[in-house]
């Protein structure tokens, strides 16, 4: 199974080289609220997602997503999300607050190992307990956020409206996060799942006005700005924003712009 995890492009070259390292040490981490330490990750854990990496890949201006065959990985260090379980009907006696039914999964996740199939289902998240080596990374791609405005969108609309880190209800909801994210990675698509990710963007679009009425308004300003030409259709403008983005390491293809 390949999961990803979202970083910037500054990162990449030590990641190529050393792989993901555990723990962060003193380094704020981007799975945190703003402004609030109830939501921090733990610090011994690398999380990967196949749904929310590319929020974090694009928190600076140049994201990176390193794709990670986890079949390849210890299998007995690969634990479910502890905001998976918060979020479950699992019971917790000592914790009645999300934030404090948060933090005990987080120092209880040992515990929860079983849960760790639900956790990808349901939310498309889990975290790995050690280092994520060299050899366990299939593929990196790069992009500048500005070149890619309109599939930025569609993944950071989605995390705002939910606030955050959600289990995935809506269908079409797990379908389009799912598909963006293999787009983003630069993975071969059949014709009928680009056909779907253009359905299920088209229908967000129609079905969703008032949730998307910000990004009507970004689709007029970029097309003010000279980024859309509403002569074509806004989607030939997507697939124009998929060839921006940059295969910088392939595994299988023995492709890195590092050696």
């Amino acid at each position: 199974m390949l999961l990803y995890h979202g970083t910037s492009f500054e990162n990449i070259e030590s990641i190529r080289s050393k792989g993901i390292l555990p723990p962060r040490e003193t380094k704020k981490s981007n799975w945190s609220m703003p402004d609030s330490n109830d939501y921090e990750s733990r610090k011994d854990a690398v999380y990967l997602s196949n749904t929310y990496a590319l929020y974090y890949a694009s928190l600076s201006s140049k994201g990176a997503l390193v794709e990670i065959d986890i079949d390849s990985l210890k299998q007995d260090n690969l634990y479910p999300d502890e905001d998976f379980l918060a979020q479950s009907n699992l019971p917790c006696k000592i914790a009645e607050t999300v934030e404090e039914r948060t933090k005990y999964f987080k120092e209880n996740l040992e515990s929860y190992q079983s849960y760790l199939k639900d956790s990808l289902q349901e939310m498309g998240n889990c975290c790995y307990l050690d280092l994520i080596p060299p050899t366990a990374i299939s593929r990196i791609t790069t992009w500048y956020v500005n070149d890619v405005k309109i599939l930025h969108w569609w993944n950071y609309d989605y995390f705002i409206i939910q606030n955050g880190i959600a289990i995935l209800k809506d269908k079409d909801e797990v379908q389009l996060l799912r598909l963006l994210n293999r787009c983003f990675a630069k993975r071969e698509f059949q014709i009928n799942e680009l056909n779907e990710l253009l359905f299920l963007l088209e229908k967000k679009l129609d079905m969703n006005y008032a949730l998307n009425h910000d990004f009507c308004n970004l689709l007029k300003r970029l097309h003010r700005n000279g980024y859309l030409d509403y002569e074509k259709p806004w989607k030939d403008a997507l697939i124009e924003e998929m060839e921006k983005i940059d295969i910088v390491h392939d595994k299988d293809k023995g492709i890195s712009i590092f050696n």
